[in-house]
């Protein structure tokens, strides 16, 4: 919805926002994904 505010009014701000709130999500997921590896071998590391 947001998206296609942006294009149709030229809203920057509203693209600005949502490119913000996607990389948020991305960088939870990759923070996550990490964290779960880094676990992951220290368990089997001290196991």
């Amino acid at each position: 919805m947001a998206y296609t505010n942006s294009y149709t009014g030229g809203n920057t701000a509203v693209l600005t926002t949502d490119y913000i709130i996607v990389l948020t999500i991305v960088n939870t997921f990759v923070i996550a994904a990490i964290n779960t590896v880094v676990i992951t071998a220290v368990m089997a590391f001290v196991y």
